[in-house]
């Protein structure tokens, strides 16, 4: 939970930093991040765990959430270069 926290006062403050983080594509990206933090953190507080359910071999185990948060990293980033 305390990572959580920080990387949302990270974003918060590059928010408010950076024009970069002014367009309308990035915060959507930044949204569906948090959206995907928000989720896991949510099972954190109701079953005291993340559920991973996506399982490919040689690969480590995820869930939707944690595709939305690297899939809206990667595109926001993406979106700055």
């Amino acid at each position: 939970m305390l990572l959580w926290l920080a990387a949302l006062l990270s974003a918060i403050l590059l928010h408010r930093h950076g024009d970069w983080f002014q367009t309308r594509t990035t915060l959507i990206c930044l949204g569906l991040a948090f959206g995907g933090a928000a989720g896991n953190l949510l099972d954190i507080l109701r079953r005291r765990c993340v559920i991973d359910f996506i399982h490919f071999h040689r690969w480590p185990v995820f869930n939707l959430a944690d595709i939305a948060i690297f899939a809206g990293l990667a595109a926001a980033l993406w979106r700055r270069y």
